[in-house]
């Protein structure tokens, strides 16, 4: 694979990280207005979107430290 091809790739696994986030802050919002669930399930529901949340960060954290190893690596094959 091309370093073209392998940068494109991590640039569109971190927009869609982006992506899921604002889909789950959606969530997050609709549960919180919405919901006609008990207030000890909705704090439960909010930690687990929350936990979503976080690991979709700490994946894009992932993503762009490769992002920047590769850029900086003088290699054109992978």
């Amino acid at each position: 694979m091309k370093k073209e091809t392998l940068l494109a790739h991590i640039q569109e696994a971190i927009k869609t990280e982006e992506s899921a986030n604002a889909i789950y802050f959606k969530h997050l919002d609709a549960l919180s207005l919405r919901s006609n669930v008990d207030e000890t399930r909705i704090t439960e529901m909010r930690s687990i979107i929350a936990h979503l949340i976080d690991e979709n960060n700490r994946h894009k954290q992932i993503l762009q430290s490769l992002l920047e190893k590769i850029n900086k690596e003088p290699l054109d094959a992978y």
